[in-house]
């Protein structure tokens, strides 16, 4: 009995050997495995000129479509005249405000009609 009490002893510490020697093991073998995945295709083209290969468990990347990007003269807005114009009829507007009514009231529709052009141009 003393025996099969000292064998279990001896067998759940080789256990634990183990189980801290894997677990020391694994963060090394993902350091690898990160440092090959972070590796250029030029550094990969020459691996597989030289003869290595890569083994068939490896994981396989996945490609991702190119996004065409806009180019600046399709950012920009074009040009318009509604600013100016917009900037005038205020101009009356404020004109007419000091002055005469008659006034005030073009300056204020043409601002309506200005700030209306503006927001519904098209691009």
């Amino acid at each position: 009995m003393k025996n099969s009490g000292q064998s279990k002893v001896k067998n759940q510490a080789a256990l634990a050997e183990q189980q801290e020697s894997a677990a020391q093991q694994q963060p090394a073998q993902e350091e690898q495995q990160e440092a090959q995945s972070q590796q250029t295709p030029v550094e990969n083209e020459q691996k597989s000129e030289q003869g290595t290969t890569a083994p068939a468990s490896a994981p396989t990347r996945k490609k991702r479509k190119k996004v065409r990007q806009p180019t600046e003269a399709e950012l920009m807005p074009r040009p318009s005249y509604w600013p100016f114009a917009l900037a005038l009829s205020l101009t009356l507007a404020l004109l007419g405000f000091v002055s005469n009514p008659i006034v005030l009231a073009i300056g204020i529709l043409l601002v309506i009609i200005a700030v209306s052009g503006w927001l519904l141009e098209r691009r």
